[in-house]
């Protein structure tokens, strides 16, 4: 029967630091498992050896070559042997790959044929046998020796538990291929700020570049920006920022000039006038002009005025606020009331 492999006796358990979290006995345990790997690797590997016996392994595939009489294809043999002992066909090969690649002399006892699986994968025969005798540290332990990830490691494959960073973001990297999670996790990782200050500055740049192609996102970021005055003062200095804002100030004025005079009343429609005969302009042209620069006074006149103007000098003022200021809060408190308003009629 064979024995623990390097680092694998009964002393290197003895001052492991986790030791305290198992139950009683937890060491005996492990012994009788590792007794139990033992034989089933040497089980493993006779198999592998019989399905060598049946199907050798061939230099080009491991096809039959063409014109032979053989009456079985190597994968016709394998798929037999495997019905025949009740295992899939999947796993004689595994047997049968790993046998091949590991000479008797070479295997080495205490290490489960899972570790020799992974190590197989060392293309040099003579950098392989050497990779088994030097199995890594294992900082849990305490001891050198052989896990299916530190083989995995030694190869280059994808490990269980990722420990090192670069382990770490593969993981992440595997589990965000999906775009929806993806977008979560990094929402949620942007909101850490003990995570954002380690962002490089271009990074960030990059990141703030793709999350604005939208320009209706890229709007509203830009004007939250240009309130800053550090900022604003900055991105002016620039020639080619300063002649787009200008440039978009005329486009807008001219806009304006334009719905202006699209709203342009006669003069009686604007113009109302008291008992007394003094003239005034309609609430509703008040309110639009209120409505430009919102101040505090406004928004109070506009709650003052708006309950005791009638349904279609609301209209009037929704109207034309759609026209000159889109968007305006206002317009959700005429809509509301003008809805009100149809209701109870």
């Amino acid at each position: 029967m064979a024995g623990p492999g390097p680092g694998q006796g009964d002393g290197g358990h003895h001052d492991r630091p986790d030791r305290e979290r198992h139950p009683p006995g937890y060491d005996q345990l492990v012994t009788q498992a590792r007794e139990l790997i033992a034989q089933v690797t040497k089980a493993q590997f006779a198999l592998g050896d019989m399905a060598l016996e049946i199907e050798p392994m061939r230099p080009v595939g491991g096809s039959m070559p063409n014109g032979t009489d053989d009456l079985f294809t190597v994968t016709e043999s394998l798929q037999l042997f495997a019905d025949d002992i009740g295992v899939a066909r999947t796993t004689v090969e595994d047997w049968r790959w790993t046998a091949n690649r590991w000479l008797a002399n070479k295997r080495k006892e205490g290490v489960s044929f899972t570790v020799h699986r992974i190590l197989a994968s060392v293309s040099d025969d003579a950098e392989r046998w050497a990779a088994i005798e030097d199995p890594p540290f294992n900082p849990r332990t305490g001891a050198r020796q052989w896990t299916p990830d530190g083989a995995k490691r030694l190869v280059g494959q994808r490990v269980e538990r990722p420990v090192t960073l670069d382990e770490k973001v593969q993981a992440v990297a595997d589990l965000t291929r999906d775009d929806e999670v993806a977008a979560q996790v990094a929402a949620d990782l942007f909101k850490r700020p003990e995570v954002t200050e380690h962002v490089t500055p271009a990074d960030r740049m990059r990141v703030v570049t793709e999350l604005t192609r939208d320009d209706t996102v890229a709007q509203h970021v830009t004007t939250d920006l240009l309130r800053r005055p550090a900022v604003a003062r900055t991105v002016m200095r620039d020639d080619t920022a300063r002649m787009l804002v200008n440039r978009a100030q005329f486009d807008n004025s001219a806009q304006t000039r334009e719905r202006i005079r699209e709203t342009t009343l006669p003069y009686d429609a604007i113009i109302e006038r008291t008992a007394d005969g003094i003239p005034y302009l309609v609430p509703e042209l008040v309110l639009l002009f209120k409505a430009k620069a919102t101040r505090p006074k406004d928004q109070a006149d506009f709650e003052g005025v708006l309950p005791l103007l009638d349904p279609p000098r609301r209209n009037h003022l929704r109207g034309w606020l759609e026209l000159i200021h889109p968007g305006h809060p206002w317009l959700a408190e005429l809509a509301g009331r003008v809805l009100q308003y149809n209701l109870i009629a």
